[in-house]
């Protein structure tokens, strides 16, 4: 008992290398043993201070009417999963951590070199929520999209500026595919070749749209979907994917900037669940509620966006609009 904190950050007893989820747990348990009132209350106490740091991070970023972003991320029924769950804190401190080491970078980046201490503010929080669970270990790639897409700096300042952060992941990773190595043991998780997996990436991340707005059938272990990457209709979630990520770049002109950057921060930020890597839970499953809980407000703000744009609708279409969204609000909250 005296050395758990030891144990999760530098043994390797634990099935993953998740020492700050265990971390907390070894404190509460220290406070309550097994009872599990504290951990479903600090579970909930997590998920509502990741929503209000994704509220000030949209306002940040000046995301339109941030509210209806957070309204679904806080109550959707998809995110059940991974708030009630005790075994799921790793996911709500990973992705609460990264918001914040977002934020912090934003902050670095608004005053420019004036103040260093929000960028090692921001390199500390991605430590964090590595730490946490690695849910956000792609947030480098963003960030240099970030970079490219709004600063007026030069290649050689992005990538001073972006390397620890990928030093962080790199580290994270290589260590997370060595604790998992050890949980599959040899074992062919996902009884896949490699084209079949590649083509598996499309139907996954189209799942997650899905279940967003379908707000129903939604399980513990859904049904691992056979597909075969020798036929064309396997790939057509791939190309579906590609054609929406060329169309918000074609259009970004006349659309903003909001379409591309929130679909591809969804493809980015998923690329860890999508079943390139393997994880031993593609043994049962190759998809799973709680793994888009930090990449849910990327597809929210989708909707929303062609949401603020009826602004010019007539007054007609756009109540109908509006009501159609009062609608589903209200549905996830139900069903929640």
């Amino acid at each position: 008992v005296h050395d758990g904190i030891y144990r999760a950050w530098f043994k390797n007893d634990p099935p993953d290398y998740y020492p700050l989820t265990y971390t907390t747990f070894w404190l509460e348990y220290q406070a309550v043993r097994e009872q599990s009132r504290l951990y479903h209350l600090t579970n909930i106490a997590l998920h509502l201070l990741t929503t209000g740091v994704l509220y000030l991070l949209l306002r940040r970023l000046h995301a339109p009417w941030p509210r209806l972003v957070c309204l679904p991320f806080a109550v959707h029924p998809i995110q059940l999963e991974s708030v009630a769950w005790i075994s799921q804190r790793k996911t709500l401190l990973g992705t609460l951590f990264g918001f914040a080491a977002v934020w912090e970078y934003l902050t670095a980046r608004e005053r420019g070199g004036e103040r260093r201490a929000p960028y090692v503010r921001a390199v500390i929080w991605f430590a964090l929520s590595l730490a946490g669970k690695p849910v956000l270990i792609t947030l480098p790639v963003l960030l240099v999209g970030y970079e490219l897409l709004t600063a007026k700096t030069t290649y050689r300042a992005i990538a001073w500026r972006v390397a620890p952060f990928f030093m962080l992941s790199l580290v994270f990773g290589i260590v997370g595919v060595a604790y998992q190595q050890k949980l599959i043991a040899g074992l062919d998780v996902r009884g896949q070749d490699f084209a079949s997996r590649l083509a598996s990436l499309g139907w996954a991340a189209w799942f997650y749209v899905r279940q967003t707005f379908a707000l129903s059938e939604m399980n513990f272990v859904y049904p691992r979907r056979q597909i075969d990457g020798a036929t064309v209709e396997a790939w057509l979630p791939n190309i579906a994917a590609a054609a929406v990520w060329g169309l918000t770049w074609r259009f970004r002109v006349r659309w903003g900037l909001f379409p591309f950057a929130a679909w591809t921060t969804y493809l980015v930020s998923m690329v860890p669940s999508l079943g390139i890597a393997d994880v031993f839970y593609w043994r049962y499953s190759y998809v799973g509620d709680h793994y888009v809980y930090q990449s849910l407000p990327a597809i929210l703000v989708l909707p929303v966006w062609l949401l603020s744009r009826v602004e010019s609708l007539s007054p007609i279409a756009r109540r109908t609009v509006y009501a159609a969204s009062a609608s589903f609000a209200c549905a996830a909250c139900i069903y929640a």
